[in-house]
């Protein structure tokens, strides 16, 4: 079958090539390679990420009005293929947290030959016996060498649960070389991403968190050091309910203005050094399902977070509303920046944090700020 895309106001008119010739299919996606610009740009960036080797939908790339591209699109049958199973060990679990059915592992004998996208099964079978492989195990985990696989894509139908703690935990001298997580759109099942499932994967880039997430674990995120890590989100799982300690500490490009209202703890430093994590109101004045939940706010949880150069982009206060029962010590220390004089506002009539308590310039009875 042959097709070709229709290019439409999404590109500019100097467009070269505007119609390659694909081969295409259900479930399949086209990668954009071989961007050329005019002028210096250097590189054409979709959300922070280059669009090379990137894989997109084609109806989601953004209009672009004022740079000339060249664009060719290559077929990428990513899901047409699983990775060949000799790569992997499948062990039956029957648990809670991770799933009934079967774990996927990397073997350690193999894991210097299998590189690049790798495209994870939705069943296995042994003796007849299918069931779906809802865990990942052990990928880089207890691997001397870096981990040489950059992308991974699931097939259709998955029914992934979790991923364990420490699958692709790294160290200083073993960064993964990991890049991206794709899940299907419509998983519905992932629940759990396990405490150092991504730690030191500082060149993780793209993860698409399903807002069917519940829990995300201690350093899950976290790359090790400080502004080290490449990971770009925007947005936490509707569906969270745990934030563990150190989550997202030092993950420098994530962008958050709110929270999900589901999310009922987040854990000590779990957004320290986040520049671009400017969220200002905590909590609900009323314990409904339509409310935040938020319980907890860790300790450091935002210290130097929400300023670049301590240019703040949070502004001049915050609100503690009554949901929010227990904050740890200098939970907002240094956020918005050093020079930023910030107001923690109140709205429990027993709240009892002092400035020293929370790092904060003020406490002050939350009044009306409009």
């Amino acid at each position: 079958m042959q097709y070709t895309p229709e290019l439409t106001n999404r590109f500019h008119t100097n467009v070269i090539e505007p119609n390659p010739v694909l081969e295409t299919a259900d479930e399949y996606r086209y990668t954009l390679r071989g961007w050329t610009l005019t002028e210096n740009y250097g590189g054409y960036y979709d959300q922070g990420v280059k669009v090379e080797d990137y894989l997109v939908d084609i109806t989601t790339i953004p209009v672009v009005s004022d740079i000339t591209l060249y664009a060719v699109f290559q077929l990428e049958s990513v899901y047409d293929n699983p990775t060949d199973e000799k790569y992997f060990n499948f062990n039956k679990i029957n648990n809670e947290t991770y799933g009934v059915g079967y774990q996927i592992s990397l073997k350690k004998e193999y894991a210097h030959m299998i590189t690049g996208k790798v495209t994870l099964p939705a069943t296995h079978t042994e003796n007849g016996d299918t069931q779906n492989v809802v865990s990942i195990g052990a990928f880089q985990d207890g691997i001397k060498e870096p981990l040489n696989i950059t992308h991974i894509f699931f097939m259709p139908g998955s029914k992934y649960v979790s991923i364990a703690d420490s699958a692709f935990k790294g160290m200083p001298n073993t960064i993964p070389k990991l890049e991206m997580v794709k899940f299907p759109e419509d998983m519905t099942t992932l629940k759990h991403i396990g405490s150092y499932a991504f730690n030191y994967c500082r060149k993780l880039k793209y993860i698409n968190l399903l807002d069917s997430i519940t829990y995300i674990g201690e350093r899950t995120f976290y790359p090790g050091s400080a502004r080290t890590g490449s990971l770009e989100i925007n947005k936490l799982p509707e569906s969270l309910i745990t934030l563990g300690d150190y989550a997202f500490y030092g993950c420098h490009l994530i962008e958050l203005t709110s929270l999900p209202k589901s999310l009922v703890s987040i854990g000590s430093y779990a957004f320290r050094d986040c520049p671009n994590v400017a969220i200002i109101d905590f909590g609900s004045d009323k314990d409904t399902i339509n409310g935040s939940q938020l319980k907890k706010i860790g300790t450091q949880a935002f210290e130097d977070s929400g300023h670049d150069n301590n240019q703040s982009a949070v502004g001049d206060y915050i609100i503690l509303r009554q949901s929010v029962t227990t904050i740890g010590h200098n939970a907002f220390s240094g956020y918005g920046g050093a020079k930023n004089s910030l107001t923690a506002y109140y709205t429990h009539s027993n709240f009892a944090y002092t400035e020293d308590d929370l790092g904060v310039d003020k406490v002050e009875r939350y009044v009306d700020l409009q």
